[in-house]
Parts: structure tokens; sequence; C-alpha cells
């Protein structure tokens, strides 16, 4: 019986010992998350987000009794029995850096940032934000947010101290924008704390189930964090990023973000707050040419540089004028063969079922002999499908033609077959634009 006694003892001795050992833990985690978070706003980084959809099956009907499609009730309940199939795939990258308590954005090598929600930004496909740091203050200094220690963990030779976490309902920030528009939810979810270093390791986060009218189920977030240097400082920075969404209907998405690339923005690289078309270009030294060209005007443009099927929503794109353009019924020249188009990948999806990418460009300034205009094109004419080889193009000597394009307000929306090999889309490809009014 002393045996016993003493065992247990000791055994109390050591919770008690853990348990003090995690909170103390737990307090320095809080202060390095404290001091990133402070700085952040002075950094911004490049996020390449990889996004997958899936889509639920068709139910199979039985010759002798007509069944239903699960209920929203049973998906949501995890009761469904289908398993959702990859239905497509696309790719975007994105600067990202956060502006007082919100993450702003713009695209990749942009002179500012946007002052548009990121849904206005991306509007298609799942987004999520807060990343940077919204998620950290959410849960370590929200003073409702329930931490537990649950134990001691290892990960090779790395030792972790997990924790649980649960944010109510009345004490959370966190904004799900589903079918019927925003709708704040609680969460819960774990934490890792390296033992070694007093760092946060990893932070997984899922909603509570939402209400059916968002049309989603849940929200899952799984984040691995690490501490980089940049500058003379080290900042606490995802890693990497999983993003999940379960849909009502039986579908899901999964998003991975990469971090990369981060860095101090200075005055030469400004946060600015004027550019409600979010066109993102990056010149900005050469001067600009006041007026636009006049709508109608035909345009043949030749791509510099290939897509592929790494390229990105987001990427920059570059077209040279292949023609030299001349005022109707005049010599005056308008545009000299040469001339640089500047524009971005808008869309790049790769869809599953049909084996074909869709590609949304929009080119927006021309730059003419170091001047710069704005610019506006719609596609010019449909190519027609003859002669087509297995990459899409139609093959005239050493020059590509693309498949039919579908106008997107200003730019094209492009189906192109996926090919066995090389770029989706060939440097040199030509393309015929009409300039509208802008």
């Amino acid at each position: 019986m002393a045996i016993r006694v003493l065992s247990a003892a000791i055994l109390a001795a050591s919770v008690l010992s853990a348990q003090d050992t995690s909170s103390d833990l737990l307090d320095q985690a809080r202060d390095k998350i404290l001091t990133s978070i402070r700085h952040l706003p002075n950094y911004t980084c490049l996020e390449t987000i990889d996004r997958t959809y899936y889509a639920r099956p068709a139910t199979k009907l039985s010759r002798h009794v007509m069944t239903e499609p699960p209920s929203p009730v049973a998906v949501c309940g995890g009761n469904g029995t289908a398993k959702p199939l990859r239905e497509a795939s696309d790719r975007l990258r994105m600067e990202v850096a956060v502006a007082g308590k919100y993450e702003i954005h713009s695209w990749p090598g942009a002179s500012r940032f946007d002052t548009r929600s990121i849904e206005q930004i991306v509007p298609f496909g799942p987004m999520s934000t807060g990343s940077l740091g919204g998620y950290l203050s959410g849960i370590f200094f929200n003073p409702r947010a329930e931490i537990k220690f649950i134990g001691k963990k290892s990960h090779g030779d790395r030792e972790v101290f997990e924790y649980s976490f649960r944010v109510p309902l009345e004490a959370s920030h966190y904004g799900v924008k589903g079918e019927s528009g925003w709708k704040d939810t609680g969460y819960s979810g774990s934490f890792e704390i390296n033992l070694a270093t007093a760092e946060l390791a990893r932070l997984v986060i899922e909603t509570d189930q939402l209400p059916l009218d968002t049309g989603i189920c849940r929200v899952n977030h799984t984040l691995d964090y690490h501490f980089i240097l940049i500058g003379h400082d080290e900042f606490l920075i995802p890693r990497r990023s999983e993003f999940e969404t379960f849909d009502v209907d039986g579908g899901a998405t999964n998003s991975v973000t990469a971090f990369s690339a981060c860095h101090e923005y200075t005055a030469e690289s400004s946060i600015r707050f004027d550019d409600p078309a979010g066109s993102g270009n990056p010149i900005t030294t050469a001067p600009k040419v006041a007026a636009a060209l006049l709508s109608g005007i035909p345009m043949t443009l030749a791509l510099i540089g290939g897509i592929d099927a790494q390229s990105a929503a987001g990427d920059p794109v570059y077209a040279r004028v292949k023609k030299t353009i001349r005022a109707l019924g005049s010599k005056k020249v308008l545009v000299p063969a040469g001339a640089i188009a500047h524009g971005r990948i808008l869309q790049m999806r790769y869809e599953y079922k049909t084996s074909e990418y869709v590609i949304g460009i929009r080119f927006d300034t021309l730059e003419i002999n170091g001047a710069v205009l704005p610019l506006s094109l719609k596609p010019g004419r449909e190519v027609k499908p003859d002669s087509r080889e297995s990459q899409g193009f139609v093959r005239r000597g050493a020059e590509f033609s693309l498949p039919s394009t579908v106008s997107v307000e200003t730019g094209a929306l492009i189906r192109v077959p996926a090919p066995l090999r090389g770029p989706v889309i060939p440097a040199g490809c030509e393309w015929a634009w009409v300039t509208v009014a802008r």
C-alpha cells in the first residue's frame, strides 16, 4: 500500500510539473507571437495558392428503388457515403501584407496594394485571410478563448507541447462568407509549441457547423509556422497553409498555400490605395500618354514567353504588336510594330473531365518607345477548330493561333486542350484583338 501511495504521489507531482512547464511555455510563445505581430505591417509575402475542387458523384439509382441524394443535414453530419470526385484545380499568386488589423493584397510586382476585399479581387473559388496574424490574435490574445494543455508529443527528434483551444461564437471574429452572406462562427482546434524554442509550430482550426443557408457545412484550416529572418529581425510566418471547405451538396475544396519571398516594403514600394481597376501594372517610371486608343482598332499580338502548367493567375504576360497600326485613311502611325502589351493571367484552371485548361488573360497597358498608355482589348475573332492538332492549336508553318476565345469584359477566356508535353500556350502564339472603350 505504501508503494502505491508513493507512486501516486510521484505521478501527481509529475503532472503538476508538466502543467507548470506547459503554462510557462505558453507564456513564452505568446510573447514571441506578440512581438512578431507588432512588426508584421512592415512586411509582405508572396502567396502561391493551389486550389482543388471536388464534386459529389451522381447517386446511382437502383433498378427497383428510386434513391435520393443525401440531405444537407446528412452530409454535414458526416453520414454521406459518396466520396467526392476531383473536378478542377487552379493556381494563383498574390502579394499579401497586413495593414492595421486586416490583410491586404495585390498582384505580384504591383506598385500598390488594393483596397478591395479579397473576394472582389478574386471573385471565384475559396479564399481565406488571417494567416499572417488574424488567427493568432483571435486565439492567443482573446480573453474569452479557452486553452487547455493536452500533453507532450514527438515529431522525430523534435518534442512539442500540444494544447487545445475553443473560441465561442460570442467571442469570435471568424467570419465565413457563403451563399447567404457573411456569418460569424465559433471555432476550436489545437496548436503545437516547440519545447526547445517556445515557438509556435502548428495551428489547426475547425469551425462549428455552419448554418445550412451558407451552403457550407464547415471549414478546416491547418497552418505550419516558422520563424524566418527578414532584414535584421525574425518573424513568425506561415510556411504552409491548408484550407478546406465542405459543402452541403457533398462537394468540397482544398487550398494549399505556400508563402515565400517575404520582405520589407519601403518608401519606394509604399502601400497606395488608388487603383480601383486592380490592374497592378508594374510600369511606374515611364511617362503616360494621356489618351487611350480609340475603340474598334484591330491589333494582332504575339505572346512573349509561353504559358505552362506551372503558370498562375496573377502572373504577368507580355505580347508584341505584330504589325504597324495606322490611323484610318492616313499614314499616321498609332502603334508601331514591336510595341509591347502588358497584362496578367486572371485565371489558370484545369478541368479534369475534359482535360482542358481554362485561361483568362487581360492586357491593360501598351508600351511604345518608353511611354505607356492604357489599353483595353477583347478578342477580335474566333478561330475555327479546323486542322487542330492534339495540343489544341492550328499550325501554319511556324505560327500558332488560339482556339476559340470568349470575351470577358476586357480580356478573354480561352479553352485549351491539355498538351501531352511542353507549354499550354507556346511563346510566339498569335491572336487577334480589337480595342474597346476603357
